[in-house]
């Protein structure tokens, strides 16, 4: 049970990872997007 435990920890720190820096990626385009469009104005 505490190796399927570890296994899955293992597996999911990286996936919470991923998804995290994929947000943040998402977030920081769309700030720079709202910048430039503000510019433009």
């Amino acid at each position: 049970a505490t190796k399927l435990v570890s296994l899955k920890t293992k597996v999911a720190l990286p996936a919470v990872l991923g998804i995290g820096l994929a947000v943040l990626g998402i977030g920081v385009l769309a700030t720079l997007g709202i910048a430039l469009v503000s510019q433009k104005k």
